[in-house]
């Protein structure tokens, strides 16, 4: 048995490969060799390996077949016998990245290359006597968000299903008796959890999952650049670890490999307005989103440049508002004006926009108050402004109220409920990037609501600086609360940190230390209830 051990930065994959002999198998001469395309009595086959943090690992090809009457003794990557097992420096350091690695077979009466065979038909690989125990283990933290489905359907159209989980890793062994085809690989994230299709589509999973367990028999017609997140060209752990920074996670300014994106809005004729607004850095791998009625990203619609094969979807959702107070504006005075949504505490990405009258006021600026967890972005038009919320935390656990904040210059005495107004207009499509089909959607907000006398307080919490070089400033505002309770855990959600503090007036203001370099989840609660959570990277 081999046993690699491969490291990343992501993910620890261990993987076994096992070598048995099938009693069900029909025994024949080792040295018959009439049967194409069976190869028969080779001295040698080759394992190409390569490091993760490189892109690759392909093994191509395993021990498929040993009969029994051949009574395998040893394999080993020595012509004596004698190394049977060698860490992975070891192979790099004799073999050098991507170069073959030979590998030999011996039965019990000494002789080298008697006993083995494998075959392949066209893409068809027959894995007989494959035992494959894969080990993942990752940094994600998530409570949603932590299973994969992997499975094989076999001749008889049954399908192996097993589940490991990305977050205190697991094992499993898939048994296969009959050939593989490409089309035969099934990737499921949380299928018995959430009823929702996966952000990442079984297509995307695909195509990461075959690279990183080496599984090249399925090979077909693959886009190496799709889903290549981070551009090095090969589709690996990387990658998977940037969508998921991205999709089911936090920001990809976390992620040493970031996906990129550009936000853009989209105007009547379907071209985006010239100066579109970066979502991350130096875009290049394009992805079109819709929002359905309430918010939310548009699950049909896949994060990948392969056609969604389902219908797009309307979600019917309760109206939506923009509350803000009513306010007599005078001629010439500043004023600055907050914008909270009334119930949007679960979202994905929220689009807005507002009407304003030239001839009663100008918008100077648009602005968020505190950094949120998800990002924004605006724009200011001669008679409008345009606004986008993307949560960039996991879209099922709670995130802040949004909120923005204008900076209005008055021209003339007029009730703040005169000068605004939302509109419909070139607000029903936002779109991520400039490929691909515009997908229309409700829009999201149909009226402003105000309301009378002081604005209702929200929750608020912030940690800075994140990343940090150890020293955390907690602020925070808990109406109602006297006491929370904080709790610090590592990557690996072992609880390391631990202490009650009291709140004036249900404000937070404290300081925190943490002296380790790594990955941290940060929970405050109150009894309980879990009134916040937040990842926090220290460097």
């Amino acid at each position: 048995m081999k046993h690699y051990t491969l490291l990343s930065q992501q993910f620890s994959l261990v993987f076994y490969l096992s070598f048995m002999s099938l009693s069900n198998l029909q025994s024949q001469d080792c040295l018959n060799d009439s049967i194409p395309p069976v190869l028969i009595c080779k001295d040698t086959f080759t394992l190409r390996i390569g490091q993760c943090g490189n892109g690759y690992i392909y093994p191509e090809n395993f021990l498929h077949k040993v009969y029994d009457n051949c009574s395998l003794e040893s394999v080993s990557y020595d012509h004596d016998g004698q190394i049977r097992e060698v860490e992975l420096w070891f192979l790099l350091d004799n073999s050098g990245l991507g170069k073959n690695i030979q590998i030999y077979v011996r039965d019990t009466s000494g002789n080298v290359g008697s006993c083995y065979s494998f075959f392949r038909i066209s893409d068809e690989t027959y894995y007989s006597i494959i035992k494959m125990d894969l080990n993942v283990y990752s940094d994600f933290w998530s409570e949603e968000y932590t299973n994969f489905k992997l499975g094989i359907k076999g001749q008889d159209q049954k399908v192996f299903w097993n589940t490991f989980d990305t977050y205190t890793g697991s094992q499993f062994t898939i048994p296969v008796y009959d050939y593989l085809k490409p089309s035969q690989l099934r990737v499921d994230i949380n299928e018995n959890k959430s009823p929702e299709r996966s952000l990442i589509t079984t297509y995307d999973m695909i195509l990461n999952i075959r690279h990183i367990t080496g599984i090249q028999s399925f090979e077909g017609n693959i886009n190496e650049t799709n889903g290549d997140m981070n551009e090095d060209g090969s589709i690996d752990m990387r990658d998977v670890k940037a969508q998921y920074d991205h999709i089911l996670h936090w920001s990809p300014a976390d992620s040493i490999y970031k996906p990129k994106y550009k936000a853009s809005f989209i105007e009547n004729d379907g071209k985006p307005i010239a100066d579109s607004i970066s979502y991350n850095s130096n875009p290049s791998i394009q992805y079109t989103v819709s929002l359905d009625q309430i918010g939310n990203i548009n699950r049909s619609i896949p994060f990948s440049n392969i056609p969604s094969q389902e219908p797009i979807v309307q979600f019917p959702g309760e109206i939506q508002y923009w509350d803000t107070k009513e306010i007599d504006c005078k001629k010439g005075q500043k004023y600055v004006l907050r914008f909270r949504n009334s119930d949007s505490s679960h979202f994905f990405a929220i689009q807005s926009g507002m009407e304003f009258n030239p001839e009663f006021l100008n918008v100077d600026s648009v602005y968020v108050p505190y950094d949120f967890s998800s990002k924004f972005y605006s724009k200011i038009f001669p008679t409008a402004v345009r606004t986008v919320f993307f949560n960039t935390s996991n879209p099922q656990v709670k995130s802040e109220y949004p909120e923005f904040y204008l900076v209005i210059t008055a021209h003339q005495d007029f009730k703040l409920s005169e000068g605004f107004k939302p509109i419909h207009s070139d607000m029903s499509r936002l779109k991520i990037n400039h490929d691909g089909e515009i997908y229309p959607v409700e829009f999201r907000f149909n009226r402003l609501k105000s309301t009378a006398g002081e604005e209702a307080e929200i929750q608020k919490f912030v940690i800075s600086p994140n990343p940090s070089n150890g020293v955390f400033h907690l602020s925070g505002y808990f109406p109602g609360t006297n006491q929370v309770e904080l709790n610090i855990y590592d990557a690996y959600s072992s609880l390391i940190f631990q202490k009650n503090i009291q709140l004036f007036l249900g404000i937070l203001n404290d300081v925190i230390e943490i002296k380790q370099d790594g990955l941290f989840y940060l929970i405050i609660k109150e009894g309980d209830q879990v009134l916040c959570r937040n990842r926090i990277v220290v460097k």
